[in-house]
């Protein structure tokens, strides 16, 4: 369905929040990561969201790995 279809089956049936609250504006979006490639800040790579998924759920532990500060940076090697 395009957006329209989709806003338009949304009313017909009512559809709400699990909470009972009306939905939201319906947006198009992209899943991808967006990533710069190199030293040149003009080449634009997207990724998978799973591939940067290890980062954010090892998160803490690298927090704790840095006795409670943030780090620096985090950095994840293989393919995409």
């Amino acid at each position: 369905m395009n957006i329209p279809q989709l806003e338009h089956t949304l009313q017909k049936y009512g559809v709400k929040s699990p909470d009972g609250n009306p939905l939201g504006e319906i947006k198009d979006f992209n899943l991808m990561f967006e990533t710069k490639i190199g030293p040149n800040t003009n080449s634009i790579a997207y990724m998978r969201p799973e591939t940067a998924q290890g980062i954010f759920v090892n998160f803490k532990n690298m927090r704790d790995f840095n006795n409670n500060k943030l780090p620096f940076g985090i950095a994840q090697v293989g393919n995409g």
